[in-house]
């Protein structure tokens, strides 16, 4: 629906939320394009929790990957 209505804040949402599953499912280079599309959304909206959530999962992704260095500077964001 969000897509259908262009509904930014809800497009953001959604692809947070699936690029975290996506995290988990260990698709991590699905995880990390959908989280920076999100964050990308949430940046330009302004929405500071929801680029806080996109920095999380990146950070977690990037941590599962080995990446810690990358890892960190997400979880600094």
């Amino acid at each position: 629906l969000a897509e259908e209505y262009n509904h930014r804040w809800g497009r953001a949402f959604a692809r947070m939320i699936q690029g975290s599953v996506a995290g988990k499912e260990a698709d991590y280079d699905r995880a990390a394009a959908l989280c920076r599309e999100s964050l990308t959304l949430s940046q330009e909206l302004g929405n500071g929790r929801g680029i806080a959530r996109c920095e999380m999962v990146l950070g977690v992704v990037a941590s599962r990957q080995g990446h810690f260095a990358e890892a960190a500077r997400h979880f600094a964001e």
